[in-house]
């Protein structure tokens, strides 16, 4: 199991929250999600052998939210 926090920016109210968090457990092998709307945070733990780092940012990039890297860059393709 490998849990992982991504900054999202976008998510501004409880409907974006329910979206991402439905957009994030249909990535196959999501078994947690705990998307924090103070700080704009989801943590995301996933079975790595079933899903990857890739697919669980391309949910988040395909409900039209934006990831912000550590650097505070964009991550807008998901084979960065």
């Amino acid at each position: 199991m490998r849990k992982e926090n991504i900054i999202v920016q976008g998510i501004e109210n409880q409907n974006d929250m329910d979206k991402m968090a439905k957009a994030l457990y249909d990535v196959w092998g999501v078994q947690k999600v705990d998307v924090n709307l103070t700080n704009g945070e989801a943590v995301v733990s996933y079975d790595e052998n079933a899903g990857s780092l890739i697919d669980v940012k391309q949910a988040i990039l395909d409900s039209g939210y934006k990831i912000i890297n550590n650097d505070g860059t964009f991550d807008e393709n998901k084979n960065e």
